[in-house]
């Protein structure tokens, strides 16, 4: 008997449990187990892993060779521009063809260049629902950063969230050319002023951003960290949106 089949049965019996309770424990279908039992070839990983965790075990338990352990990311190379999905990255494909639903817990790194200096450009369409699922041309990859840290430490919301990668000079040297920044785009309150990501006539612009007061419509002043760029004011209309505040940078030393 192959050594996962003899392991999954031993450690059912020493349970005391039956082989239809546990196929249902991993939400597998009631006869689950007893058809694998019967079958030649081992489950595939992600069912092999569903009935580990049925019977209280590590992901790898059933494993005939060690199971990698996730990656920070799907897919990521801060000097790698053409947002190619890896062949193991765990964003999955929606049945409409059209669009990507997250691994639960992820962080989206929206496939925007994020123009810190002459401006940006958004590959379809930039903004989710809020159910963490995008459009297929949107994803570049995902970030599954830990629980506690997200909202604890940054105060986020996952799936009220984007990463977006930072382009050009205008921010240095607080946000450098290649940076990623955590937006969140439950924050919209410019009355404090901040790092915000702005969406403007199609562009997403990261920018030092102040609400000027007593302009109607609403207008605000967007300026860079690097001297060089002189402040540009921005009225927000329909063609011009704040999308969320800069929660957090991540960069390489």
């Amino acid at each position: 008997m192959d050594d996962w089949k003899k392991k999954l049965q031993d450690e059912i019996a020493r349970q005391g449990r039956n082989m239809k309770e546990v196929s249902l424990a991993a939400k597998l279908g009631e006869t689950y187990v007893r058809d694998a039992l019967m079958r030649d070839r081992i489950p595939k990983i992600e069912n092999r892993r569903k009935l580990a965790e049925a019977l209280g075990k590590e992901p790898g338990w059933l494993d005939s060779e060690p199971v990698p352990k996730p990656k920070l990311v799907s897919s990521f190379d801060p000097d790698d521009d053409d947002g190619n999905q890896d062949s193991d990255a765990p964003i999955s494909k929606a049945s409409d063809g059209k669009s990507f639903k997250l691994t639960p817990g992820a962080i989206a790194e929206i496939d925007v260049r994020a123009g810190a200096g002459g401006g940006g450009f958004a590959a379809g369409a930039v903004i989710s629902d809020g159910q963490a699922t995008y459009a297929a041309d949107v994803v570049r990859s995902e970030w599954l950063l830990p629980k506690t840290f997200v909202r604890d430490e940054l105060h986020l919301s996952v799936g009220r969230a984007e990463i977006v990668q930072i382009r050009g000079d205008s921010m240095e040297p607080d946000l450098r050319d290649g940076d990623r920044v955590i937006v969140d785009r439950t924050d919209v309150n410019l009355r404090q002023g901040g790092i915000f990501a702005v969406l403007d006539g199609g562009e997403l612009i990261v920018k030092q951003v102040e609400l000027v007061r007593g302009t109607d419509p609403a207008q605000i002043v967007c300026t860079s960290r690097n001297q060089n760029y002189s402040p540009v004011t921005l009225t927000l209309d329909d063609g011009t949106v704040v999308i969320g505040r800069v929660a957090a940078r991540i960069s390489r030393m």
